[in-house]
């Protein structure tokens, strides 16, 4: 009897010892970069190396933003939070009785949005209209289906607060493909009827033609006492800025917290106009507190546009249409 029991615990004694005899080798935390935009989601995912699967669990914790999934798993989607700062995110990785941990610094930048359309994560929150969308070297391929086709940012629910004026967008682009009878490419912000006038503002567009350089404003405002929209059109002076084939340009459209819009290419100005005396012609009178509903790019029909560095800021700045250093 005795002589069992000694066995017994003897065994007892073995299967405890191997119960610590884990292996964990955390090789890469991997974040697809280290800075990111407020708000912005991230896919993170460890690579490790442990001695039994089945009995392997991941934990993540960060000290800013949150993580989207459960534990257990080895990735997770971290948002950023809206405060821009430096953050730490970190994966704990069991198994058998021994752990390691990895560590991942973060910069959250004070831009409200970016995209370099480098991973395939770029379409997240997106929405196309008569629009294909692919990925094509490190850009987003656009090629629009009818007059109005539009690739999108709806900010309703994406952000942890409202977007409003002031509010800039800057996007590189080129062409390849183009009907010279349908050529426009345009820039747009959407707006809320936040006050719920009956008349109120839409959006406000600029439009550029790329086989002419000719541009435009186009001011548009809805009328419920008229029954649909009215809008001005806004033709620019001045020499026009063509654009050759497959050539860049960085186009940056943005209305500051006065409501002057304006419209840079390359670093040049193209266009400033003030929208307050376009608005009040429109009959729109109560809109400085209006939201930002959408931020876009819309273009004609057969048009195919690559684009890269989507960035939009909401802090005042004035983007000039010169590359962004991040």
């Amino acid at each position: 009897m005795k002589k069992n029991i000694l066995y017994i615990l003897m065994m007892v004694v073995m299967l405890a010892s191997c119960k610590d005899d884990g292996e964990v080798t955390i090789h890469s935390l991997n974040t697809f970069g280290n800075k990111v935009s407020r708000n912005d989601k991230v896919k993170v995912f460890v690579s490790v190396e442990t001695s039994d699967e089945l009995e392997t669990t991941y934990s993540w914790g960060c000290d800013g933003g949150n993580f989207t999934n459960y534990d257990g798993l080895f990735q997770n989607v971290w948002v950023a939070p809206n405060e821009p700062g430096e953050y730490e995110l970190w994966v704990t990785v069991k198994c058998d009785g021994k752990k390691e941990t990895r560590r991942a610094k973060m910069t959250v930048t004070d831009e409200l949005y970016f995209r370099d359309f480098e991973t395939p994560y770029y379409n997240d929150g997106y929405t196309a209209n008569s629009m294909t969308v692919a990925q094509s070297n490190g850009t987003a391929r656009l090629t629009s289906s009818n007059a109005n086709g539009r690739w999108r940012i709806v900010w309703i629910n994406k952000l942890a607060e409202d977007v409003k004026i002031p509010h800039s967008q800057q996007i590189t682009y080129k062409w390849d493909t183009v009907d010279k009878t349908n050529d426009q490419f345009r820039q747009r912000f959407k707006f809320n009827n936040t006050n719920k006038d009956y008349v109120y503002l839409d959006y406000v567009q600029f439009e550029t033609r790329f086989t002419t350089g000719e541009g435009a404003w186009t001011i548009q405002a809805y009328n419920s006492n008229r029954g649909g929209t009215v809008s001005t059109t806004v033709a620019v002076p001045g020499t026009p800025v063509k654009l050759a084939k497959n050539v860049n340009a960085i186009g940056a459209m943005s209305i500051d917290a006065n409501w002057n819009a304006y419209y840079y290419v390359d670093g040049q100005l193209i266009s400033q106009i003030d929208l307050n005396p376009i608005l009040a012609n429109l009959g729109v009178t109560n809109y400085t507190n209006v939201t930002v509903q959408e931020s876009m790019v819309s273009m004609a029909n057969k048009l195919r546009v690559y684009l890269d560095d989507w960035c939009n800021l909401d802090n005042g700045t004035i983007l000039t249409g010169e590359p962004i250093v991040r």
